[in-house]
């Protein structure tokens, strides 16, 4: 049976994570726009920006869940 747990997750984090999706989804929206390997390098590099922040969430989540 699962379980629940609520955690505090600082909002620093949150903020930064939905900060680096829209900037990965922009991204996207340009790279769909106009191919280029600026905007690949700009995409990869706000995919790389995501993953970091969402590590950055679950982390905390798994630290305090404990």
């Amino acid at each position: 049976m699962a379980r629940t747990v609520t955690v505090e997750i600082e909002l620093e984090l949150v903020e930064r994570f939905r900060a680096a999706r829209d900037a990965r989804r922009a991204a996207g929206e340009a790279l769909d726009a106009s191919y280029s390997p600026e905007a690949l390098g700009a995409f990869t590099g706000a995919q790389r920006a995501e993953d970091e922040a969402a590590v950055w969430l679950a982390l905390q989540a798994a630290n305090r869940a404990k």
